[in-house]
């Protein structure tokens, strides 16, 4: 079984807190931004 599978099991268990949510989101948005930014200018 794969080690990701288990972390989603826990996470589905007992949820991250708030902080660590919005961290993990602002993570994903700023490599968005950057990729996004990337293709504009090649």
């Amino acid at each position: 079984m794969s080690p990701w599978f288990v972390r989603m099991a826990l996470w589905v268990r007992k949820p991250p807190g708030e902080k660590r949510v919005k961290l993990v989101l602002g993570v994903i948005a700023i490599c968005g931004l950057i990729y996004g930014v990337e293709q504009l200018v090649s």
